[in-house]
């Protein structure tokens, strides 16, 4: 295609398209106040991105590759193998079920408040270059786990949402990068996600300060001995 408008603010954009949908150069565009898109293909490639401007979108395909320049898109439903978005602005919305999300967003990803909710069973990959980010995903999977918990000796993992620890276990709770470089006695560990911080705590400094004041303590009993000592040879 080469380019499709609709009216800026109020406009719907419906396509619907048995196939791949690209754009006919680099400079091809669908615009309007809301797309929605249902195509039995591939919506863009990662070498040519669907261009769009529009301030909402619901999109079904095989995969999405998107690069919206508008101030603001809300996303009411998009559902791919692979979603990949570019946006000038803001990214908002719900219902984003794939199993590969990777979003790239100059202002905000989801809101403290409002955040992206998600469904990405593999690699999600979020970040803003001068947003924050905020996202909840609903996947879940447990991992059993070799140490009992101590109070009851279930699973420690049983109904908790496991921590990202690997490219295909992707972040589950609302995350703020602001926020968590904020709290005290935390410490940022090297992580595979981009944009996503994940916290440990790390241990009590008082049981060493003791030990080390106890050092000294017993270090001078011993020169005053040794003092006491020469004192009396002489």
């Amino acid at each position: 295609m080469d380019e499709i408008h609709g009216k800026r603010e109020d406009g719907t954009v419906q396509i619907r398209v048995d196939g791949d949908l690209t754009g006919k150069t680099a400079d091809s565009m669908i615009s309007g106040g809301h797309l929605e898109a249902e195509i039995n293909g591939s919506l863009g490639t990662p070498e040519n991105r669907m261009n769009t401007d529009v301030d909402s979108i619901k999109a079904k395909a095989d995969d999405i590759y998107l690069n919206n320049i508008s101030d603001k898109m809300e996303i009411r439903g998009m559902t791919a193998e692979d979603i990949d978005i570019i946006a000038r602005g803001d990214v908002s919305g719900k219902d984003v079920d794939s199993s590969n999300l990777v979003i790239r967003s100059n202002g905000h990803t989801g809101y403290e408040d409002n955040p992206l909710l998600i469904h990405v069973s593999g690699n999600v990959d979020i970040s803003s270059a001068y947003g924050e980010v905020h996202y909840v995903n609903s996947y879940r999977k447990v991992k059993p786990s070799k140490k009992p918990d101590k109070n009851n000796g279930d699973d420690q993992n049983s109904g908790k949402r496991p921590e990202q620890e690997t490219d295909r276990k992707p972040q589950q709770k609302p995350s703020s990068e602001k926020e968590e470089e904020k709290k005290s006695g935390q410490d940022i560990p090297n992580q595979k996600t981009k944009g996503i911080p994940l916290s440990v705590k790390t241990g009590d400094s008082t049981p060493t300060e003791v030990n080390l004041y106890l050092a000294l303590l017993s270090l001078a009993a011993v020169i005053l001995l040794l003092k006491e000592k020469r004192r009396k040879n002489r």
